[in-house]
C-alpha cells in the first residue's frame, strides 16, 4: 500500500475536483464554501503525493502522468469556475477572462496530449522551472479569487478592486501557460530530431 500511496493521493484529486466543480456551480453560498474546501484539500494531495513519492522513492511512470493531468483537470475545472461563477458579472474583464480561459484549455490540452506521447516512447517531459512557476501563480490565483468570492457573499463588502485584482491574475496566468507551453513543444521537438 506504501508504494502506491502518493498514485492514491493524486488519483483522488478528480472526485474532489469534480465535487469543487458542483459545489461552486450552485446558486448556494454554503455549496460555494464546500466547494472551496475540496479545491483545498485537491491543493493538499497535490503538495503530499510528489513529497511522499520523492521521500519514499516510489516515483513511478503512473505517477509522473497521472500528477501533472490531475493538476491541469483541477486549474481547468477552477479557471472555468470562476468564469462561471453564478450571480457574478465580470464587467469589462469577462471577455479577457475567456480568452484566458481559451488559452489555457487549449495548453494544457496540448502538454498532456505530449507528455502522453512522450510517456510512451520513453522520453518523459520534464517540468521546467517557469511550468512551477506558472502552476504557482494559477493556484495563487485561484485561492485568492475562491476567497474572495466566499468573502463576498457571506459579507456586505463590495471589493471594487477585486475584479480588477483576479482578472490580471487569470491574464497573467494565461500569458504564462502559453510562453512555458511553447518552451515545453520546442523542446520536444528537439529530444525528438536528435
Amino acid at each position: 500500500m506504501r508504494r502506491h500511496l502518493a498514485n492514491v493521493l493524486t488519483s483522488l484529486r478528480f472526485p474532489l475536483t469534480a465535487l469543487f466543480l458542483y459545489g461552486w456551480l450552485q446558486p448556494e453560498p454554503y455549496w460555494h464554501l464546500t466547494a472551496t474546501g475540496a479545491f483545498f484539500v485537491g491543493m493538499l494531495t497535490d503538495f503530499l503525493d510528489g513529497l511522499i513519492a520523492r521521500r519514499m522513492q516510489t516515483v513511478s511512470k503512473v505517477g509522473s502522468f497521472l500528477d501533472p493531468l490531475a493538476d491541469k483537470v483541477m486549474v481547468v475545472a477552477g479557471f472555468y469556475a470562476i468564469f462561471a461563477t453564478p450571480g457574478f458579472a465580470w464587467g469589462a474583464w469577462k471577455l479577457w477572462i475567456a480568452i484566458a480561459l481559451g488559452l489555457i484549455v487549449l495548453r494544457e490540452l496540448g502538454i498532456t496530449v505530449l507528455r502522453s506521447v512522450k510517456v510512451r516512447s520513453d522520453t518523459p517531459v520534464q517540468t521546467s522551472y517557469l511550468g512551477k512557476v506558472k502552476t504557482t501563480v494559477q493556484m495563487v490565483t485561484l485561492i485568492v479569487a475562491f476567497l474572495g468570492l466566499n468573502l463576498r457573499e457571506f459579507s456586505t463588502l463590495h471589493l471594487s478592486w477585486f475584479e480588477t485584482l483576479i482578472g490580471i491574475g487569470v491574464v497573467a496566468s494565461a500569458l504564462i501557460a502559453t510562453i512555458s507551453g511553447t518552451i515545453y513543444l520546442q523542446g520536444a521537438k528537439q529530444t525528438s530530431t536528435v
